[in-house]
């Protein structure tokens, strides 16, 4: 017997009053919610580092670094990047990001076809953005398995 779970929208507000007293994270895109997985070690490793990196190379600069608990919103979606760069001297919302200006994604079996193909087209609509990043999480692994 197969169970059909029925889909339910929201709309921008319930979304964020829900995201704040969940324990899980939530995306919203095109009013559906879909709940984040956790990461590996590796992935945690490489966001983790191109934060610090980032961080100490704006150090000074009006640019903001944010990790992967800061959503991005895109008109009324709500994305969780691995790692944010947001340069806008003050952000209207205190739990996302609406300028960012570099996105980085850590790629994962479980997200990479979404990163790769729907998360571009999303942030297309950012005027802001100057950069999406995609890091590869076994490249290093592979090579030096060679």
């Amino acid at each position: 017997m197969s169970v059909v779970e029925k889909l339910r929208f929201l709309d921008v507000e319930e979304y964020l009053r829900n995201e704040l007293r969940a324990e899980v994270r939530h995306e919203l895109v095109r009013g559906a919610v879909y709940a984040m997985v956790g990461s590996s070690n590796a992935h945690n490793l490489i966001a983790g580092s191109l934060y610090a990196r980032l961080r100490q190379q704006l150090k000074g600069s009006s640019c903001g670094v944010y990790m992967s608990d800061m959503k991005v919103r895109v008109a009324d979606d709500f994305f969780y990047p691995d790692v944010v760069v947001s340069c806008q001297p003050q952000e209207p919302a205190f739990y996302y990001v609406t300028e960012p200006t570099l996105i980085i994604e850590v790629l994962s079996p479980s997200t990479e076809a979404r990163d790769r193909l729907d998360k571009p087209v999303a942030y297309q609509g950012l005027k802001s953005l100057q950069e999406y990043a995609l890091v590869a999480q076994d490249i290093i692994k592979n090579a030096l398995a060679v």
